[in-house]
């Protein structure tokens, strides 16, 4: 028998159910609860239509519906009802609508809200093709973007494919604010850069979630940078986050290949990896050579293997060090590479050698073209994969054939096409110039390198190799493990030198016995690191000054605005090695032969980029006022050299000129200003007198 208690829990647990769910269709998504709302109203409808029309004939149900409908959506229809029956009927479906209306105001406003917090936190997925992502944060970010920017010009990109998206565990609203405040704003920041603003994306998420990874659209994407957090001490933990994010990468663009989830005609993207640690770049680096390409080649499209992705792998720590054992040799080095890192100059390309036989009708050798091309400057070749630099020994006069390459330095035209331009038969006169191959009589030098970590220790097994026989080095890393020793290079290293105050007494200490002081460190913060280095320029300086002794300060920096107190403190050299990196990997994501030809003019043993005095080519009897280009490069080419530019010094700072094009090699050059040769070759540490 049915008592008040039964009936109680009855409809408690009735209720119970209806609330659960209702809850269920409120928690489901804004497409799933308009589908109820949608039945709701159906509902009430029907049911509207059925009591008003209840014993008339069929026919006027129809009617009788659309009466309904019309009381729920439209409250002005109430005052038109003359019946009793139907005014009471239209009141209760009319205040049912008003329920019902509200309810779907509310369920799109709470969708609106939801969609704003989700762009809020960056969780919006990226519909774009074609564009760079950069994958991770760290300082080389934002001198990656300003001169991913530059490129889109340079490279005339059609504006839809000038986006720039970031993901990165940081915050959404942090990250343009960061962006906005290092690249567009402040002196330094052009209109165009600030017209780019709109075109940087940021997404917040993990660089190792493959749901992350997904909302960058990377299968789309032109090219793929992929960073490591350089804030991290952690270093291996960060190389590990990134070849993961690295093997996202891969898996997501073979998904996508696999199910044709991609725009018609979208080549596959270019994936630039930094790493820190030197053993696992080069293991990376040898299984993606073997595994990782073949692997994209083979199973992704068997028909048409134009689709296998290009895969660069860098160690930062070691690339920077090289640069920064080069440039200590010579100042004007350090513009030398920013000039051919940086878009707006001269840049290496890598030619076909169809480009030039189009223009004659004979076969071409190496030296046809450094000497014919007029708007470009030779430096090498690819024969059979392989890089040769220099081309000598019988091979700068041996015919091309039409499946070698060229390595160039030149411009690019206006219509995004290098310039090439062959002009003349080559010869040039160098009558009354006394040749010779010169010694440089240097004597031993005294080094002291100072801070920790991997870049340091490039640095010392570097700096080795074009140092004069019998030179000496001082280093405070610990860690350092080889140093190449066939210049008879004394390596010392100097324990518990971990801290400032140790490193400031050593460098006053020893200010009187060393020629040349080098500052580089891996502290993760950029603002410590460059107060530190500022701080033990002082301690050199000081040294220098009581001793009375001048000594050659190498320093490096890593924020770019920090770099401009360099000129306070008057540092000899100073490098923004961010700044450098981030060049490196937008010119590499560009063009990824540019990775194995800098490898080349980085690496130790073959040809390098070298700065050598004017007289190391003359005898100094037969130095004659004014010298043209042309001849520089005549006398250079026959010493075993190539001449890529020159330095000028005519307001007292030196200024690199590469790439002369045209009318500016054959135009005459004063000697007093033109005193240094900008040159591919042997680094002159080989003929330094022993």
């Amino acid at each position: 028998m049915l008592n008040a208690k039964t009936f109680g829990l009855f409809f408690d647990r009735w209720k119970d159910r209806l609330s659960y769910q209702f809850d269920k269709i409120i928690r489901k998504d804004i497409y799933v609860q308009i589908l109820g709302l949608t039945i709701v109203v159906s509902f009430v409808t029907l049911l509207g239509g059925a009591i008003i029309g209840w014993g008339d004939n069929i026919r006027n149900l129809p009617s009788n519906v659309w009466w309904s409908f019309l009381r729920i959506v439209d409250t002005g229809h109430l005052g038109e009802d003359k019946d009793l029956s139907h005014e009471i009927v239209a009141f209760f479906i009319t205040l049912g609508g008003l329920f019902i209306f509200g309810a779907l105001v509310t369920i799109m406003n709470n969708a609106f809200a939801q969609r704003l917090e989700k762009l809020k936190k960056g969780r919006i997925k990226v519909v774009e093709y074609e564009h760079t992502v950069i994958l991770g944060w760290g300082s080389m970010v934002f001198a990656a973007i300003e001169e991913i920017i530059i490129s889109f010009e340079e490279e005339n990109i059609e504006r839809k494919k000038r986006k720039i998206v970031i993901l990165s565990e940081k915050n959404r609203d942090d990250m343009y604010d960061a962006v906005f405040r290092y690249c567009f704003s402040g002196v330094g920041a052009s209109k165009k850069n600030i017209d780019m603003l709109g075109s940087v994306i940021c997404r917040t998420g993990s660089i190792e979630s493959y749901a992350d990874l997904e909302m960058v659209n990377l299968s789309a994407a032109d090219r793929v940078i992929i960073l490591s957090d350089e804030t991290n001490p952690n270093r291996s933990l960060e190389d590990a986050r990134s070849i993961k994010a690295l093997f996202n990468t891969i898996q997501n663009y073979q998904t996508n290949v696999r199910s044709k989830n991609r725009k018609e005609g979208t080549k596959p993207p270019v994936i630039c990896l930094s790493i820190n640690n030197e053993i696992t770049a080069n293991v990376l680096e040898e299984f993606q050579k073997y595994h990782l390409s073949y692997q994209s080649k083979f199973h992704l499209d068997q028909e048409n293997h134009s689709l296998h992705l290009s895969i660069s792998v860098s160690c930062f720590p070691d690339i920077l060090g090289r640069m920064i054992a080069q440039i200590a040799m010579h100042r004007s080095l350090k513009d030398v590479y920013e000039d051919l890192l940086s878009y707006g100059g001269s840049e290496i390309y890598v030619h076909e050698v169809s480009e030039f036989q189009n223009s004659v009708q004979k076969e071409l050798t190496f030296n046809d073209l450094y000497f014919r091309v007029k708007t470009g400057i030779p430096i090498g070749i690819i024969s059979n994969n392989e890089i040769t630099l220099n081309p000598k020994d019988g091979k700068e006069s041996h015919p091309l054939s039409n499946d070698d390459k060229v390595i160039m330095i030149n411009e690019k035209d206006n219509d995004n096409s290098e310039k090439i331009v062959l002009s003349g038969e080559g010869e040039i006169d160098i009558a009354g110039l006394i040749k010779k191959t010169g010694v440089l009589g240097q004597g031993p030098q005294k080094v002291l390198v100072v801070g920790e970590g991997g870049k340091v220790n490039s640095i010392v097994e570097h700096i080795g190799d074009f140092l004069p026989h019998g030179s000496c080095i001082s280093c405070t890393s610990g860690n350092v493990s080889f140093v190449r020793n066939n210049r008879q290079i004394e390596l010392t290293r100097l324990e518990n030198m971990d801290n400032l105050a140790a490193q400031c007494k050593l460098i006053e200490d020893c200010g009187i016995d060393i020629d040349m002081l080098v500052i580089a460190d891996d502290e993760s913060n950029s603002e410590i690191h460059d107060a530190q280095v500022l701080v033990k320029i002082a301690a050199a300086k000081n040294a220098g000054r009581s001793r009375n002794k001048e000594i050659l300060i190498v320093a490096e920096f890593l924020d770019p605005r920090n770099a401009e107190l360099a000129k306070i403190v008057d540092v000899n050299i100073f490098v923004v090695s961010t700044k450098l990196a981030s060049f490196y990997l937008v010119q590499v994501s560009n063009v990824p032969a540019r990775k194995e030809i800098f490898d080349d003019l980085l690496g130790s043993g073959g040809d390098d980029l070298c700065i050598r005095p004017l007289d190391y080519y003359l005898e100094k009897g037969s130095i004659p006022q004014t010298i043209s280009f042309e001849q520089i490069m005549r006398l250079t080419r026959e010493c075993g050299d190539l001449a890529i530019g020159y330095v000028e010094n005519k307001s007292g700072n030196d200024k690199v000129i590469l790439n002369p094009m045209n009318y500016d090699r054959t135009k005459p050059l004063s000697v007093e200003y033109v005193h240094s040769v900008v040159v591919v070759g042997l680094w002159w540490g080989d003929k330094m007198g022993k």
